[in-house]
């Protein structure tokens, strides 16, 4: 019988489980992902390895304890490294909390324990980013789900490699030619880097990824605290609101945690 390696990560408190458990729910792969009461389990690409992580909050511990097969465990320490980005477990909550009431945010207008859930890789990220570009989270979860399932050569596979998604036409996809070809793109950039770190700029300079991809990865797959989506649909028609009652934010106040007003303006939609 094949051991597990688990390994206990903790946070500061208040860790806000639901809205953390929520996000992830609303946008999951089915296959790669699973959402529970009090657990995630996601299959993870590391080094060419598929490694299946189980993630269990124990809130009375404020900490989750992860669950992976001992045959990985060669890998414990790149696991250990994204699930603590995904989960964001090395917040302040107190500083951030300060940052948003500064920006002109009320106490109970800020989302206590929040966190920005992460996505396992930048690939992901901008595959996830490009496929909800103009259209509603519902249908870009449907269209990530539609990927996902087309390369899945398995029950609980990775998330496709760039190679997969490069050598591809992706005509299964209905979806605007355009786009197809910026996916393509993006995943034939992601394969010559082979494991390097990319760059803003590159991706910048591929057709059809703008600022806000560029930024949403920044967000979800970085752990950037600092990242404003000021040209977000959502974020443009909150600022309105608070502009309209006579209370405009000062996002720049919340510096350097405006990832988190991010979050929190999503949040509050």
């Amino acid at each position: 019988m094949n051991k597990n390696v688990k390994v206990f990560l903790s946070y500061r408190p208040p860790y806000n489980w639901q809205q953390v458990r929520m996000f992830f729910a609303k946008r999951c792969i089915m296959g790669n992902e699973y959402v529970g009461e009090n657990e995630i389990h996601k299959t993870l690409l590391i080094n060419e390895v598929e490694v299946r992580i189980t993630m269990l909050h124990i809130a009375e511990k404020f900490g989750f304890k992860l669950i992976f097969n001992a045959i990985h465990s060669e890998h414990t320490l790149e696991v250990i490294s994204t699930i603590k980005r995904m989960l964001d477990l090395d917040a302040s909550p107190e500083l951030i909390s300060q940052a948003l009431i500064a920006t002109g945010l009320k106490n109970e207008e800020c989302v206590e324990g929040l966190r920005v859930p992460g996505v396992a890789s930048p690939f992901e990220a901008i595959c996830r980013a490009i496929l909800g570009q103009q259209v509603s989270v519902g249908a870009a979860v449907t269209k990530v789900n539609q990927l996902f399932t087309h390369f899945a050569q398995h029950e609980k596979s990775a998330f496709p490699s760039p190679k997969m998604l490069a050598n591809s036409d992706l005509m299964f996809l209905k979806m605007p030619a355009k786009r197809r070809q910026t996916l393509i793109d993006v995943a034939r950039y992601f394969t010559d880097l082979e494991g390097s770190t990319f760059s803003a700029d590159d991706l910048l300079a591929i057709k059809g990824i703008g600022p806000w991809s560029v930024n949403y990865v920044d967000l979800r797959a970085t752990g950037n605290s600092n990242i404003w989506l000021d040209s977000d649909l959502i974020i443009k028609q909150q600022v309105a609101k608070f502009n309209a009652l006579g209370r405009p934010l000062q996002p720049e106040l919340a510096a350097p945690w405006r990832s988190y007003l991010t979050l929190n303006l999503w949040s509050m939609a």
